[in-house]
């Protein structure tokens, strides 16, 4: 079965929040990623999990660029280990965040270094809270936990799959539901249109626009995903909603900036397209 994700899809199955509720019960979001060449990325997926209402976002980044995200919001809870790159230290820091997060995003800015990719797939093996695999991360192995939701662009898509995502939507999505059923996880192949799919069920999301090509704005997707996959959504409804929600909130930015968009502008307008759906 496929299906496009709507307002009613979104509606429907976006958890509300309870009054009495206190601080963690609506998200907890751990980020791995950041490097000594890509500073921004863990704090990208940061703000997209806050403004998304994550209720804390743990971000496990080297020292050498640690301050700097620091700096970006007061909000992070910024946890650093020596090195420019993700290493045993920081794959210590971050095991040690199992019993406070309710999932890990990894990957957002980690860089190709055989050391961190090596630590990344030890991790995969060693945590049991879901995973949100994207970007640099999703090199670290070619088997993933069940429980993980793997967010590629067509050329990380044709690493996993072994061929590029086609430009027929409905070959796209018989591609993803392929690929999904292979590697036994969620896949959310993100394009112009994204194609959600666990294998059995698949959906596409024909929200957003082409201002969205500028970088960071998979970084924040990541963001929307670990938020939703944290409250709790299982994890091919929280994929439909993050990429409907993400793309609706770049519309939000293109109508007042156009193709000067940023990732951060995205990020910025998640709060006006979820006051819509989540009261």
């Amino acid at each position: 079965m496929v299906f496009e994700v709507s307002s009613k899809f979104v509606l429907k199955h976006l958890k509300r929040v309870d009054p009495a509720s206190h601080k963690g019960v609506n998200g907890r979001v751990g980020v791995v990623g950041g490097c000594r060449l890509f500073f921004g990325a863990p704090a990208l997926v940061g703000f997209g999990a806050l403004r998304s209402g994550a209720d804390l976002a743990y971000l496990t980044v080297p020292n050498y660029i640690s301050r700097t995200v620091a700096g970006y919001s007061p909000d992070f809870i910024v946890r650093d280990f020596e090195g420019e790159e993700f290493n045993e230290k920081g794959l210590s820091v971050a095991l040690n965040l199992r019993s406070s997060v309710d999932c890990f995003v990894v990957g957002s800015g980690l860089g190709k270094n055989e050391e961190a990719l090596s630590c990344v797939s030890y991790f995969f093996k060693s945590v049991d809270v879901p995973l949100i695999v994207d970007a640099d991360a999703l090199n670290a192995s070619t088997r993933f936990p069940s429980n993980s939701v793997l967010t590629p662009h067509a050329g990380e898509f044709k690493r996993l799959s072994g061929f590029l995502p086609s430009t027929s939507l409905r070959e796209r999505c018989a591609q993803a539901e392929k690929t999904a059923k292979k590697l036994g996880c969620v896949v959310l192949l993100k394009g112009p249109t994204d194609v959600i799919s666990d294998g059995e069920q698949t959906a596409y999301s024909s929200t957003g626009n082409a201002g969205m090509t500028v970088g960071g704005t998979g970084d924040v997707l990541a963001g929307v995903l670990g938020a939703l996959v944290s409250q709790k959504h299982s994890l091919f409804e929280a994929a439909c909603m993050a990429a409907f929600l993400n793309g609706a909130a770049g519309s939000e930015a293109f109508k007042k900036l156009g193709y000067s968009l940023l990732a951060t502008d995205v990020a910025n307008n998640l709060p006006t397209v979820l006051k819509k759906y989540k009261k």
